[in-house]
């Protein structure tokens, strides 16, 4: 066989896959067993109640490894959280860190998650069930400066990722689901219910940041925590804002910023002019008190991969 005909044929098999796997995704249900590798730490094998489009195109559509988006930030998981300690999850979609954030602070640690969209705080609870995690707290509140109501958009097709307290900007404008929602604030909620400490906050939701951020003066001064965060100029957009103000305002309020390398290890992040979106969005805002610890137990890279 040729070259050339081994690379088409090659070509016309990574398609195929391609296809078969989105049409996968595209079911409601197919409970499947997806596993995270990080290098250094046994594979974490979890249940999933639907496929996941993304996937290796040399291993092909049956192949069940968490492979693209989000993937960097698990590993980084994988890592740094440890028993007893208490992450708390703002747009927490079907909570494929919630999950596995339980898993790794354990019974004497905390996960508390944020979903306002029904659909997606139903998928959540289901994958704690399936995942015998049921201590996930699951609040149905959005977050923003401070108590309130809002409409939540939901796309009423394709990626519901991109729930919103305003329209989304990303997924093609389509039609969308208005929900009304209660809006907290982390500082009102981390008050009453009497939280000592947060080690790690995962901050994903389309654009507000700034405005969770608004209300949560006391637990960034108090609690120091680190911050997850996606920094996207489409998302910031709606709200006024970008990607670029976004990054500042973390480093304004005492940050050192950081990106993650493919295996989840930290490389310095310098700022840029845009933010678009691409698989490498999200960010780590580190309290400066906090770099000695973060630089010893988790392995700092200096090389850019």
């Amino acid at each position: 066989m040729s070259e050339a005909l081994q690379s088409k044929i090659t070509g016309w098999r990574r398609t195929f896959h391609l296809k078969l796997r989105f049409g996968m995704s595209k079911l409601p249900i197919w409970p499947t067993r997806y596993r995270l590798t990080t290098d250094g730490h046994p594979d974490f094998t979890f249940w999933w109640t639907h496929v996941i489009p993304f996937m290796s195109p040399e291993k092909g559509a049956f192949d069940f490894e968490l492979y693209g988006w989000d993937v960097r930030e698990l590993r980084f998981l994988r890592r740094f959280l440890q028993p007893g300690m208490t992450f708390v999850d703002l747009g927490a979609h079907h909570g494929l860190y919630s999950v596995l954030a339980a898993a790794l602070v354990g019974p004497t640690g905390r996960v508390i998650a944020f979903e306002p969209a029904p659909a997606s705080a139903r998928r959540l609870r289901w994958h704690a069930t399936l995942n015998g995690v049921n201590r996930i707290e699951v609040h149905r509140s959005a977050l923003g400066a401070r108590a309130s109501t809002a409409t939540l958009f939901v796309p009423q097709h394709g990626i519901d990722t991109v729930s919103s307290l305003r329209p989304p900007a990303v997924g093609g404008g389509g039609p969308t689901h208005r929900i009304e929602v209660n809006v907290v604030s982390l500082d009102d909620f981390a008050s009453s219910r009497d939280l000592k400490e947060i080690d790690l906050v995962k901050l994903d939701v389309e654009g507000a940041e700034a405005d969770v951020l608004d209300g949560a003066a006391r637990v960034c001064a108090n609690l120091a925590p680190l911050w997850i965060f996606e920094a996207l100029d489409s998302t910031s957009a709606t709200w006024g804002s970008s990607g670029r103000k976004l990054v500042t305002r973390f480093a304004d309020l005492g940050h050192e910023l950081f990106e993650f390398n493919p295996e989840g290890r930290l490389l310095p992040h310098q700022l840029r002019d845009a933010y678009p979106l691409d698989s490498n969005c999200n960010l780590l805002a580190v309290p400066r008190g906090k770099i000695a610890s973060v630089d010893r137990r988790y392995e700092r890279s200096e090389v850019r991969a």
